[in-house]
C-alpha cells in the first residue's frame, strides 16, 4: 500500500504537510476524525480518503458544502499525484502527493532476446524499421542460405569478373621458361602486345610504391612536429602545476594566519560579552531592588487611593441624602446625560447576516444583532463572540438541531454603524435595506475580524431530526471578539480597571437593546440603562435592564470609563445582567493573550 502526503494550501493550517499510510483517512469536524478541520464549511463527517483497487479515492460522506477535486464537485473520485482537494466552497485546500520509493522493472521476453532478433533480421523475417543496437556481449549468429538459393533478404556471393593479374616476376619467369607452368599442352605463342602490358604492370606498382613512400615521409615529419608540440605542452603544464601548488601554499598560509587572527578576535569579543553580561546583571539586580521598592510604594498609593475614594463616596452619598429638594440628585442625572452624549458616537450597532438551509432545502435567516465599542485609536472594536459567531452558542445551536439547519458559509457578513448614523435606506419604493455606505462591512472590505478568544466547548447537541451533531460553546469569559474598522479614527472609550467599581456603585449600560426593533427612524441611536452593581467577582452583575441587543456593549462607570462588557441576562430575569471584566478585553486587544 503506497503512502501519501497532504499539503495544506489554504486555511488555518496553511503551510503544513501531513503524512498518512492508512487505508482509510476520515476528514471532518469530529474529534474522532483522522484529519480534523474546525473551519467553516467542513461537516462533522465530511469525506474520507480510501485505498481501493491499487489507487486512492476521495469519497464524500454526504457533506453539506461538498468536496471538490481540482475545482470540480466530486462524490467518489480517484486521486492522482498533484490533485488539489478542497472541503467546501471556501474551506481548506490540500494537495494530494503519493510517496513512491522504487521504479517498476519490466522483464524482457524471450522473443525479444538480442541474438534472436539479430537472427530474424538476418533471415529477413523482421520488418526493416527501427533496429535495436547490438550489445557487445551478444554473439554474431551465422546466416544460413535458404534451400534452393540465397537466403531471402541476405546478400549473395558473386564471383569476380576478372581474375587478378599475375605478378611481374611470375610473368617474366613464365615467358623465359614456359615449361615451369607444369602444363601438358605446348606453350602458347606470346602476342606482340605483351611487352607493353608488362611495362604498364611494372610502372604502376612502382609509382604507387613511391607515392606511399612519400606519404609515409610526410606523416613521419608531421609526427615529429606533433611530438615537439606535445613536449612543449607538457612543459607548460608542468609550469602551471608548479604555479598552482605555490598559489595553494600561499592560500593555506593566509588561511592559517586569518584563522588565528579570527580566533584571537573571538576571544576578545567573548571577554567583552562576559564583562557586559556582568555589568547587565548588576544593573538588573539594582533595577530589581528599585522595582520592588516602587511596587511597595504603588501598593501603598493604591490603598491610599482606595481609602480616599471610599471617603469621597461616603461624602457624596451624605450630600445626596441631605440635599434639600433633590438638587444634588439632579446634578447626578445631568452628569450621566453628559457621559452618554459624549460616548454614544464611539458605540457601534452590529448586524451579523448569515443564512442556513434546513432539511427541506429552504433558506433560513439566522441573522443576529448586537453592540460593540471602539477601544483604540486605530479602529479596534470590542464585542461578544456570540454576536459575530452565533451558531456556536446554545440559543441558535438548539434551533439548528431542532430544524436540522446547516450554515451557508458564503452568506456570512458582518456590518456595523457608529451611534447616531443612519443604517437603513429605502430602495425600490418602500423596501428597506442596510446602508453599507454609512458604516463598515466585511462585504466591502472596510471591516475585518481580527481574532476571538479561544473556543471552549461545553457539550454537543444532537437528536431530533438533525442528521449531524452541533457543539455548544461555554458561556464564560471567552465570549469576546475583536474587530477592526479599516481606516477609522474614532475617539475610543477609555478603559479602566474593573476594581474601580464595587457593590451599589452607579453604572450605565450603553447599547442597542432589541436590535433594530426599537430604532424606528433607521438611525443607530443608543438606549442607555442605569443601575447599580450587585456583585463584582469573576464577573460583574448589575441591576440595569439588559436585553439581547445589549450584548457586547460597554459598562460605564461614573467617570465615563469602560469597566466591563455586557454579555448576557441571568435566566428568568431581565433586571440582572452579567458583564465580563474589562481586563479580559484588554488582554485580547493588546497582543491576543488571554
Amino acid at each position: 500500500m503506497p503512502e501519501f502526503y497532504l499539503d495544506f494550501l489554504q486555511g488555518d493550517q496553511a503551510g503544513k504537510a501531513l503524512h498518512f499510510d492508512k487505508e482509510v483517512v476520515r476528514v471532518g469536524r469530529s474529534d474522532e476524525a483522522d484529519l480534523p478541520c474546525e473551519e467553516m464549511g467542513v461537516s462533522w463527517e465530511h469525506a474520507e480518503f480510501r485505498y481501493r483497487d491499487g489507487h486512492y479515492w476521495i469519497i464524500d460522506s454526504g457533506s453539506t458544502n461538498g468536496t471538490y477535486v481540482n475545482d470540480e464537485r466530486a462524490h467518489n473520485a480517484r486521486l492522482k499525484d498533484g490533485d488539489v482537494v478542497r472541503f467546501g466552497k471556501k474551506g481548506p485546500s490540500l494537495r494530494f502527493r503519493l510517496k513512491t520509493d522504487a521504479a517498476i522493472i519490466i522483464p524482457q521476453s524471450s522473443s525479444e532476446h538480442p541474438g534472436y532478433a539479430a537472427a530474424r533480421r538476418a533471415a529477413g523475417e523482421e520488418p526493416q524499421g527501427r533496429r535495436r543496437k547490438r550489445l557487445p556481449s551478444e554473439p554474431d549468429l551465422p546466416v544460413l542460405p535458404a534451400a534452393g538459393g540465397a537466403a531471402r533478404g541476405a546478400p549473395t556471393a558473386r564471383a569476380p569478373a576478372v581474375a587478378p593479374p599475375p605478378s611481374p616476376g611470375l610473368q617474366a619467369a613464365e615467358a623465359a621458361d614456359p615449361g615451369e607452368r607444369h602444363s601438358d599442352l605446348p606453350p602458347a605463342a606470346v602476342p606482340a602486345s605483351g611487352g607493353r602490358l608488362q611495362t604498364v604492370l611494372l610502372v604502376v606498382p612502382s609509382a604507387l610504391f613511391c607515392a606511399a613512400l612519400v606519404l609515409l615521409c610526410l606523416l613521419y615529419m608531421d609526427s615529429l612536429d606533433l611530438q615537439d608540440e606535445l613536449r612543449a605542452e607538457r612543459e607548460a603544464a608542468r609550469g602551471l602545476r608548479a604555479e598552482l601548488q605555490s598559489a595553494r601554499d600561499d592560500l593555506r598560509r593566509v588561511e592559517v594566519e586569518t584563522l588565528g587572527e579570527e580566533r584571537r578576535r573571538s576571544a576578545r569579543l567573548e571577554e567583552e560579552i562576559a564583562r557586559l553580561r556582568r555589568r547587565e546583571n548588576e544593573r538588573l539586580a539594582r533595577a530589581s531592588g528599585a522595582t520592588e521598592r516602587l511596587e511597595r510604594q504603588l501598593a501603598e498609593a493604591r490603598r491610599e487611593n482606595r481609602r480616599l475614594r471610599d471617603a469621597l463616596e461616603e461624602e457624596r452619598k451624605h450630600r445626596v441624602y441631605l440635599a434639600p429638594g433633590g438638587g444634588q440628585a439632579a446634578t447626578g442625572r445631568a452628569l450621566w446625560k453628559a457621559i452618554e452624549k459624549r460616548l454614544s458616537p464611539s458605540v457601534v450597532f452590529i448586524a451579523t447576516r448569515v443564512y442556513g438551509r434546513n432539511a427541506q432545502g429552504k433558506r433560513v435567516d439566522l441573522s443576529v444583532f448586537g453592540t460593540g465599542f471602539f477601544a483604540s485609536d486605530d479602529g479596534h472594536i470590542i464585542t461578544n463572540k456570540h454576536v459575530i459567531q452565533p451558531w456556536k452558542f446554545p440559543e441558535l445551536a438548539s434551533r439548528m438541531v431542532r430544524e436540522d439547519i446547516s450554515i451557508l458559509e458564503d452568506t456570512y457578513e458582518v456590518h456595523c454603524w457608529r451611534g447616531g448614523t443612519r443604517f437603513l435606506r429605502r430602495r425600490g419604493g418602500r423596501r428597506l435595506e442596510f446602508n453599507l455606505a454609512s458604516g463598515y462591512s466585511t462585504k466591502n472590505g472596510t471591516l475585518r475580524v481580527v481574532r476571538t478568544a479561544p473556543d471552549v466547548w461545553e457539550t454537543t447537541l444532537s437528536g431530533g431530526g438533525a442528521t449531524r451533531a452541533y457543539r455548544v460553546h461555554a458561556a464564560g469569559n471567552e465570549d469576546l471578539a475583536l474587530l477592526q474598522a479599516v481606516g477609522a479614527h474614532v475617539p475610543p472609550i477609555p478603559l479602566a480597571s474593573s476594581d474601580s467599581v464595587g457593590k451599589l456603585d452607579e453604572v450605565m449600560v450603553l447599547g442597542f437593546p432589541a436590535g433594530p426593533a426599537i430604532l424606528e427612524r433607521g438611525v443607530a441611536e443608543t438606549s442607555p440603562a442605569m443601575g447599580t452593581v450587585r456583585k463584582a467577582e469573576e464577573t460583574i452583575q448589575v441591576s440595569a435592564a439588559m436585553l439581547g441587543g445589549n450584548s457586547g456593549g460597554p459598562l460605564i462607570d461614573a467617570r465615563g470609563r469602560a469597566v466591563g462588557i455586557s454579555t448576557r441576562v441571568v435566566r428568568g430575569s431581565e433586571t440582572l445582567g452579567t458583564c465580563l471584566r474589562i481586563e479580559h478585553a484588554r488582554e485580547l486587544l493588546f497582543g491576543g493573550r488571554y
